[in-house]
């Protein structure tokens, strides 16, 4: 598929049709390859799933060699540091949320999120409700689907990412120790540092617990989500804001900023900054709630 197309308009496509198909030497890097990296780039232990389809792919055409077409080609290369992602679930904040963590570490530990990132999309998924997010943490440079990509190019600094299941907060992937809930050592950077780039106010001092309700609502959020409709709904909505409304907290001067939240209208921008600034986030189990990762440390 093309990607990039209105959900309506391809409705009941396969997601298998969402993900290229790879002819060898689509990838190629300027330099000899031995049987260490033969062997490594092979292994489904390292790259599962696409991501092993990529790599083998990838061919070494040697030192020297015009792997661009051309030496009159520098015009079809794109500049910057530009990460590949392969996303799977791209609809759902919380498996987004796990690409956009390996964003964030793969960037602190190759020092690159002082520079805007171009990012490339390794599928051809339709328009999606979070697609605004990569504008957001690219910071400039944007994103292009790989099938938008009419034209060999070359690279500047590339970097092909790991999937979002392999992501150290993606709690499906966690064993053992790990499921004890141990931060990762990112995960208070990680937070402020978007923090930072989506302008999300910092607390003050006043004495208000800001406590705040995710509802959720039908949307048709991919191809293959039928008629939209949304299970897991709060049935007694308005019950709930009436108790919340009043809710009076306890404590000399203290008091309580209740909002009722519905998020799915709201763009992804903006759906932060309402749940970011809050002391109490509450809603049924689902996605959403996600965003607790980028709330303050003593919030609930």
């Amino acid at each position: 598929s093309q990607g990039g197309e209105e959900i309506r308009s391809v409705m009941g496509r396969a997601e298998s049709a969402e993900f290229p198909k790879y002819t060898r030497g689509a990838f190629q890097l300027g330099c000899s390859e031995d049987s260490a990296s033969l062997m490594h780039k092979q292994s489904t232990q390292f790259y599962p799933h696409h991501l092993k389809l990529v790599m083998q792919s990838l061919t070494f055409p040697g030192p020297g060699a015009t792997v661009c077409g051309s030496d009159e080609a520098n015009h079809n290369t794109l500049p910057g540091k530009t990460m590949l992602f392969t996303r799977y679930e791209y609809a759902n904040l919380f498996h987004q949320m796990t690409d956009w963590y390996n964003m964030f570490v793969v960037g602190e530990r190759e020092k690159i999120l002082e520079s805007p990132l171009r990012f490339i999309f390794l599928d051809g998924h339709p328009k999606g409700a979070l697609d605004s997010a990569w504008d957001v943490f690219s910071r400039g440079l944007g994103y292009v689907r790989i099938k938008s990509l009419t034209e060999r190019i070359c690279l500047d600094h590339a970097i092909i990412m790991p999937m979002g299941y392999r992501s150290p907060v993606d709690i499906h992937g966690m064993t053992g120790p790990a499921k004890r809930c141990q931060g990762d050592k990112y995960v208070a950077k990680f937070r402020e540092t978007v923090r930072n780039w989506l302008q999300v106010p910092k607390p003050n001092d006043t004495p208000v617990i800001r406590v705040g309700i995710i509802f959720r609502r039908d949307y048709l959020a991919h191809p293959r989500a039928g008629s939209g409709r949304t299970s897991r709904k709060i049935q007694n909505e308005q019950h709930v804001v009436s108790a919340l409304s009043a809710l009076s907290t306890p404590g000399d001067g203290w008091k309580s900023d209740f909002r009722s939240l519905s998020l799915e209208s709201i763009p992804f921008a903006k759906q932060v900054q309402e749940v970011a600034i809050l002391d109490v986030l509450i809603g049924a189990h689902g996605a959403a709630l996600s965003y607790a990762l980028w709330m303050m440390p003593d919030s609930t």
